[in-house]
């Protein structure tokens, strides 16, 4: 019933709309076109399909060609200065299983070129645009823009970055870079310390000159470098260091010959060895670690070469003043002073007449000189000179090291230059005669400053408010602040004169001692140019030069101290400090300065009185000498005269 039912019915059923053909009309035709791009696929491009195939089914894992192709040129370090001669410097840093090593702070520049189309690949083209994808070792990531150099070239164009995550990069770091539908195996930038030195030293050898002199002194030796060195000139060295560590190379840059030099290396130590040195040394060592890294910053020596300098000839004559006798004995003393030892010294004499051979004179090995020339005994051995003629003896003290360089000759130091008149002794003797007046002169206008002393002293007493002398009356004496202003003015300039007296004594007492030292020289004249003049050297030591120095030394620096407690006790007063007491021994101190300063005017009057007489002497016996020369004077021309007479006769 129900088939029967089923086979009727169907003959109402209107198939159009139950099947909808439209849409089996559309996929058919889609399927058709289908089928026949594979068809088309497999005659014009049947590696292809079969790839395809391959990976679809799992045949295979190859990949499927991209339109736009990728590569990473390298990454390069970026350098400020760069130094030529460094063959490592700008060149692309090794990848190492897809890893880089970077020295820590570094910049980069990144460079990647995409493949242009071409016969065998017409289906590649250029990338719209670079970028880089990052990630920090922090977690941090983030995307940069490649630039685009120039146009393509030789088929490539490139792309480079500079700049973040690329300047100064202190951690590591992965990258990829896309381009379109390509991207690349992702890259690790790995950070690694560069190589700094931890240890310098200089083995050094110095020069002959030096060793030659003081052998054990100047041995050769390893000194440590702190950042500075200074050595003698002509000195040889070796750099010899320690880097933190593995070394390929060191390379070493001379900036004053432009030169770029290489070191010796074995693991993490390195030496260079340097020539004598003449002038400033600056040396920049750049080295290569065990990574091919070159340190960014140069390890540099700095060597100061020491010059060595001409003995400083610190010697004078002693005991001579600007004029000698013929039968003089010339006293060198002082300190010849040099960078390391003197060699020798000697003294050049020089007569109108001829130049004498140099006369070379004993050092100690501190340099000390303390020698003398006798002039007799050269006159004795044959010496030419004449006296009262104006002739002088020219004197040169000189000194040379032992500086021979190269063959150069020894360094020589000159002191000061002599010229010494030739005189006779009694002309000598009216020379220091005239001296003798000349500090005479002095002595006596130093008795006239000691005398001020006395004033000075009598106006450090206490006097009534209000009582001054004649012209000590100041402005403002007579203000609202009545007596005990001036009072308070008055103790100030009690103070002031004390003062005043001091420095009159001090300088009274250098001053003193200057005018011995002038009779100390005058003696010392009279023995070296061996003058017959025993009762004047014994005057002179013993009635001038002994009172002088006692007077000064003794006499004024007793009166020196009385003053130093009268100043003293007046501060006190000044500062309320005990002033009753202070005030009633004011007197017995300004008295005992009197006596004292009263002291030092009789010493030194009695020193004058002893000038006085014997510069008498000396004027009666200048006058005696005057009468002698006349009379030989006479009697010469009195004898030409008579043989002038006698020939006259003769002839007639």
């Amino acid at each position: 019933l129900t088939q029967s039912k089923a086979e009727r019915l169907i003959a109402d059923v209107d198939l159009a709309r139950l099947v909808g053909f439209r849409f089996l009309r559309g996929n058919l035709i889609l399927a058709c076109l289908l089928i026949a791009s594979l068809v088309g696929l497999a005659i014009f491009r049947f590696d292809n399909l079969k790839l395809a195939v391959n990976r679809l089914c799992f045949l295979e894992s190859q990949k499927w060609p991209r339109r736009v192709y990728l590569e990473l040129e390298g990454l390069k370090i970026k350098t400020d200065n760069p130094i030529a001669g460094i063959e490592e410097l700008g060149q692309v840093l090794p990848l190492r299983e897809q890893e880089i090593l970077v020295p820590r702070g570094a910049s980069l520049s990144l460079t990647v070129r995409a493949q242009e189309s071409d016969p065998l690949s017409p289906w590649r083209a250029l990338p719209s645009n670079c970028l880089m994808y990052y990630r920090t070792a922090e977690g941090d990531r983030g995307t940069q823009a490649l630039n685009r150099i120039g146009g393509p070239k030789e088929g490539w164009q490139q792309w480079s970055l500079n700049g973040a995550p690329l300047d100064r990069v202190l951690s590591d770091f992965e990258f990829t870079i896309r381009g379109d539908d390509f991207r690349t195996r992702p890259y690790r930038v790995k950070i690694v310390d560069q190589a700094v030195v931890t240890e310098t030293n200089l083995d050094c050898r110095y020069p002959s000159y030096l060793s030659r002199q003081d052998s054990l002194s100047w041995t050769p030796r390893t000194i440590r470098w702190t950042g500075r060195a200074a050595l003698p000139v002509g000195t040889s060295f070796t750099i010899h260091g320690t880097a933190s560590k593995s070394l390929n190379k060191a390379y070493v840059w001379n900036p004053a010959q432009s030169k770029m030099l290489q070191g010796i290396v074995s693991e993490d130590r390195f030496e260079f060895a340097v020539d004598p040195i003449r002038d400033p040394l600056n040396l920049e060592f750049y080295f290569v670690d065990a990574d091919n890294l070159v340190s960014d910053r140069p390890h540099r020596i700095t060597v100061e070469p020491i010059a060595d300098e001409a003995p400083d000839v610190l010697a004078r004559l002693a005991g001579i003043g600007t004029a000698i006798t013929p039968q003089a004995l010339l006293p060198f003393e002082g300190q010849i002073h040099d960078d390391y030892r003197v060699q020798q010294t000697w003294v050049e004499l020089t007569t109108p007449l001829r130049e004498l051979p140099p006369a070379v004179q004993p050092t100690s090995a501190t340099g000390e000189l303390r020698s003398a020339i006798d002039l007799a005994e050269l006159v004795r051995a044959g010496l030419e000179v004449t006296v009262d003629d104006g002739s002088e003896l020219e004197i040169i003290i000189k000194a040379k090291d032992y500086f021979d360089l190269d063959g150069q000759d020894a360094n020589v130091g000159v002191g000061d230059r002599y010229s010494l008149e030739l005189v006779s002794a009694g002309r000598l003797l009216r020379m220091l005669e005239q001296t003798e007046v000349s500090q005479r002169r002095r002595l006596e206008q130093i008795f006239e400053e000691v005398t001020s002393i006395r004033g000075y002293l009598a106006r450090t007493r206490k006097q009534p408010v209000g009582s001054r002398g004649a012209g000590e009356a100041e402005p403002g004496d007579e203000d609202s602040n009545g007596g005990a202003s001036l009072a308070s003015r008055q103790q100030a300039m009690r103070i002031v004169f004390s003062q005043r007296s001091k420095l009159q004594a001090m300088k009274a007492a250098q001053e003193i001692r200057g005018i011995a030292d002038a009779f100390k020289n005058l003696r010392l004249q009279l023995i070296n140019n061996r003058i017959d003049a025993e009762d004047r050297k014994q005057r002179l030591a013993d009635l001038i030069i002994a009172p002088l120095e006692k007077t000064a030394n003794e006499t004024i620096a007793t009166l020196a101290k009385t003053i130093d407690e009268l100043e003293e006790t007046l501060k006190q007063i000044d500062r309320g400090i005990g002033r009753e007491s202070a005030e009633n021994l004011t007197p017995q101190l300004v008295d005992r300065g009197l006596l004292e300063t009263d002291l030092v005017l009789q010493e030194i009057d009695a020193i004058l009185s002893v000038l006085v007489k014997y510069e008498s002497q000396n004027e009666l016996l200048e006058i005696v000498r005057a009468l002698i020369t006349e009379q030989e004077t006479l009697i010469e021309r009195t004898k030409e005269k008579r043989q002038k007479e006698a020939f006259e006769g003769l002839l007639d």
